[in-house]
């Protein structure tokens, strides 16, 4: 009897608690005051990429995460340049790419590296990109299953029947991954 009464004791107390809690955000987020000039924004943006870039290794990637993850900070290199109408990352960009490409020849494990790839040949129009995001998105593009591929029943990267339509969706553009 003791261990419910103790137990019934706490459930009251955090009831209590999470009732006199005030949940409501603060005013001053409705109506923010941006103090910081454009250049010390990006300033900042500038130091936080530098940082992330120096805990990159030689070959692009990072010690401590999966494959993907230098893929999307490449992205942000990138759309950094297009926002300060500079070409600070380019060169490395160019070197990381193709340090990332012998490690999975094209590309064919994330969607990270096609869209940064796309980023920053839009960016820098340099036809080295658009070829890399092209390549990225032909290897990504055999796990997606075509029209044909639902009419036929079949696709070619895996073996099982499909098919010809979804309970909550039609046929075509479906994604195997």
């Amino acid at each position: 009897m003791l261990p419910l009464l103790l137990v019934w004791m706490l459930v009251v107390h955090f009831i209590t608690l999470s009732s006199a809690q005030n949940l409501m955000p603060s005013s001053s987020w409705k109506d923010p005051n941006i103090t910081s000039s454009k250049d010390e924004r990006i300033s900042i943006a500038s130091a936080a990429l530098e940082k992330a870039v120096s805990m990159l290794q030689s070959n692009g990637q990072f010690n401590d995460s999966t494959y993907e993850t230098p893929g999307r900070l490449y992205a942000q290199m990138a759309e950094f340049d297009r926002l300060t109408n500079q070409t600070k990352y380019k060169d490395i960009l160019k070197r990381y790419f193709a340090e990332a490409e012998s490690f999975h020849p094209g590309h064919d494990v994330s969607a990270s590296y096609g869209y940064a790839a796309a980023r920053a040949y839009a960016v820098y129009q340099d036809p080295d990109f658009l070829d890399l995001a092209v390549t990225s998105w032909t290897s990504a593009r055999q796990y997606t299953i075509s029209k044909e591929q639902t009419a036929s029943g079949t696709t070619g990267v895996k073996q099982f029947s499909l098919s010809s339509s979804c309970p909550s969706q039609g046929p075509g553009g479906k994604n195997l991954q």
